[in-house]
């Protein structure tokens, strides 16, 4: 069975069940986090009678399962322009941080915020989608960061800052909590490194109600009145 015939199959089983629809939903491997933690807990509770396909793949992955239907939505990351065939419903900007543990050397000395190039010779560990972006940005910056690793998820990403192997580089809304317990956090202040987490369909596309209930409990989440 292909995964779109699954994807059907699964939501009429949940309309047999008496749901009223199957969220079929896309996110960049991201988890924990706290954005979509609560999105979800919106969703959720607002439309209890709907349930959730979910898919950790990356943006290039997300954008081929939007446009052959395996999904409807997908939140991704993204310090590019976002592909014309998608429509953006929501978006929110973030801001770039760096992860250390508090015995680790590297950023002692520093307050609560600091440059690209004060990361210019302290090991690195940068989340997959973003290496390409971040190094760009230091070579503009006149120097090439040292890249201790690459990783495809936030835990991984983390993890060299927990073992005190390295300074961890991610994304997140300013208002979310530091991840990593004892770690410290860091906003690396240039203006050059910048980010967003956007909910995008298919442009043209028609989509579902479990869709559309998303799309709202989306807005509302990442509303900044929330």
């Amino acid at each position: 069975m292909s995964l779109i015939e699954d994807s059907l199959y699964n939501e009429m089983d949940g309309f047999r069940h008496g749901h009223r629809g199957v969220l079929k939903l896309g996110v960049t491997p991201s988890l924990p986090d706290i954005t979509i933690e609560r999105i979800i807990a919106r969703f959720c509770g607002d439309n209890p009678g709907l349930t959730c396909q979910m898919y950790e793949v990356n943006t290039g992955g997300l954008v081929d399962m939007l446009e052959q239907g395996i999904i409807e939505v997908a939140l991704i990351r993204t310090p590019t322009q976002i592909p014309v065939v998608l429509d953006v419903m929501s978006t929110i900007d973030e801001r770039f941080y760096a992860f250390s543990h508090p015995t680790a050397p590297w950023l002692r000395d520093f307050g609560g915020e600091i440059t690209l190039k004060d990361l210019s010779s302290i090991p690195l560990s940068l989340p997959r989608g973003f290496s390409v972006y971040f190094t760009e940005c230091c070579r503009q910056q006149g120097f090439d960061p040292v890249i201790k690793s690459v990783n495809t998820s936030r835990n991984a990403t983390l993890m060299w800052a927990e073992q005190c192997l390295a300074v961890s580089i991610l994304s997140q809304p300013s208002a979310e909590a530091p991840d990593g317990p004892g770690l410290s956090r860091r906003l690396i202040t240039d203006g050059t490194l910048v980010a967003s987490r956007s909910l995008v369909s298919v442009r043209g596309k028609s989509l579902s109600y479990a869709a559309r209930q998303f799309a709202q409990a989306t807005s509302r989440t990442l509303s900044p009145d929330d």
